[in-house]
């Protein structure tokens, strides 16, 4: 899974898993929220 900034909404972040031809959408969260838990996540993981 990946994280995107999206660029004049940053309050915005779009977790996506990348497809041969595209991407599926997991989640669009506000980056306020600590979407490490939302997402079921540690913060110690590496992060891609």
């Amino acid at each position: 899974m990946r994280k995107w900034e999206v660029r004049d909404f940053e309050k915005s972040l779009i977790f996506y898993r990348p497809r041969p031809h595209g991407v599926s959408i997991v989640r669009v969260l506000r980056a306020a929220q600590d979407w490490w838990s939302v997402l079921g996540l540690a913060k110690d993981q590496p992060w891609t």
